[in-house]
């Protein structure tokens, strides 16, 4: 089984095929190298031949045919290092030789053991050149060419155990390598698998090496992450629900029960009917917050954001809500600069502010006032909304944009407790940053939306 793993690994057959490529990468390089040396040495052998025939012509001379026989009768009793001679007269008679006669042909000849024509007494295979000479004479020099020979063989043999060696050498590597990968995947499905089945506060260990399966590592941690704060999230709402649908449910059961079990008047049954509806209410308003937080986290709109002005849509969404303020006995205060230009959604934007504005009307007590600014700093566009309510204590800022999540915890108060469940699920679709500050007294909500450089009615997303 392990073996069928490790044949089916990429690394396994990436590692093979680089062997047999590489393989075949140095078999050329031989060839070509085999081939230039034999080339070589056959030049060399012909140049050394030729050397020989012309040292005998010049040291004849002109003195005759005679003259020429002395002297390769001389270089057979003494020949030079590997060289062999014969010289025939015009009718094919051997007048000096240390090798049988040869059919006379000028230039450079070649034989070896196959060749039918090689003299009986030559050695296996030689190099030679013949020339006609004086009186119509035959002289031919040759060398032994067993060195070509042995360079075959040798060369041979070197590269059968070279590449033989070299795809050993790939095949173990491969092995290696690739159980080596093996074994740390294996651990990582096992680690992935033990998170999934038993505890998902665990995380797959990082060695610290930084390389791909770190990466991977790091990856699934950040994947094992959302899916543990969706869980935490899910049962949270389940929870919330249970609380928040709880009361108005039992309110609703009990008006109904005793008006169902009463002789009551039809303006006491129309008092019940009407609590019942505001209680029926509540509970849509809680299922519709819910529905509307998970259509905006499902939307994949991005594509279809365009540029907006949004200092004149904070300004008119705030004037919305200035005659309500107003008449409650509390101000608004405005600070919007100018050339505010963001990439969004107009709907989700008008949402997001209007849900922070209500959130800090719901928490700003009489007389006192809710002030909203919004300037450039540092390549982004920042909205700042403040109350002068209680605030949410450091520990619980990041709590209140879960769902249902209310810092009142006995939910007797009005409300969903959804309002900034949804800012924080609109921001993340929009690349909003949140931020929430002691506003010294209150809180302080603020939003970072990247800016946009309009130029020439072009429009440049600054990320930065």
């Amino acid at each position: 089984m392990r073996q069928l793993k490790l044949l089916k690994t990429s690394s396994f057959r990436l590692i093979l095929g680089y062997a047999a490529l590489f393989s075949v990468s140095v078999l050329v390089m031989c060839v070509a190298v085999f081939v230039t040396a034999t080339n070589s040495i056959v030049a060399e052998l012909d140049n050394e031949v030729k050397n020989e025939v012309d040292e005998i012509l010049t040291a004849a001379g002109n003195r005759g045919l005679s003259a020429l026989t002395a002297e390769v009768a001389e270089l057979v009793q003494h020949p030079e290092a590997g060289m062999f001679y014969q010289l025939q007269d015009a009718n094919g008679e051997i007048l000096a030789a240390s090798i049988g006669k040869i059919t006379p042909a000028d230039g450079v000849r070649g034989w070896d053991g196959g060749s039918p024509d090689r003299p009986a007494d030559a050695p296996e295979s030689f190099r030679g050149r013949g020339v006609h000479v004086v009186d119509g004479a035959y002289l031919f020099v040759g060398i032994d060419g067993q060195s070509i020979a042995k360079l075959r063989a040798v060369a041979t043999r070197t590269f059968a155990w070279g590449i033989t060696a070299l795809l050993i050498v790939g095949l173990g590597g491969g092995v290696f390598t690739s159980l080596s990968v093996l074994r740390r995947i294996e651990a990582l499905i096992a680690e992935c698998r033990d998170i999934v089945d038993n505890d998902w506060s665990r995380r797959v260990p990082v060695k610290g090496s930084e390389d791909e399966f770190d990466r991977l590592a790091g990856s699934l941690n950040l994947l094992f992450d959302r899916i543990e704060s969706l869980m935490s999230g899910l049962q949270q709402v389940s929870s919330d629900i249970a609380h928040d649908l709880r009361t108005p449910m039992s309110r609703l059961r009990q008006g109904l029960d005793r008006a169902y079990s009463s002789e009551a008047d039809s303006a006491a049954l129309r008092s019940v009917i009407g609590r019942s509806i505001a209680e029926a209410d509540t509970i849509l308003e809680t299922f519709n917050a819910l529905l509307r937080v998970t259509e905006i986290e499902a939307r994949t709109r991005r594509a279809a954001f365009h540029a907006i002005d949004f200092g004149a849509l904070l300004n008119t969404t705030v004037e919305d809500y200035r005659p309500s303020i107003e008449e409650q006995g509390r101000e608004i205060t405005v600070s919007i600069a100018d050339g505010l230009w963001i990439l969004g959604d107009r709907h989700l934007i008008v949402q997001m502010i209007a849900n922070l504005i209500e959130n800090a009307i719901g928490h700003t007590p009489a007389q006192s006032s809710i002030d909203v600014a919004a300037f450039k700093a540092e390549g982004a566009v920042v909205v700042e909304i403040g109350d002068r309510g209680p605030g949410i204590p450091v520990e619980q800022r990041e709590k209140v944009f879960q769902r249902l999540y209310r810092l009142e915890r006995s939910r007797t108060t009005p409300g969903t407790g959804m309002g900034l469940s949804i800012v924080a699920a609109i921001a993340a679709q929009l690349g909003v940053t949140i931020a929430l500050d002691d506003n010294q007294p209150g809180l302080c909500v603020r939003l970072q939306f990247p800016l946009m450089e309009m130029t020439d009615g072009a429009a440049l997303l600054l990320t930065h």
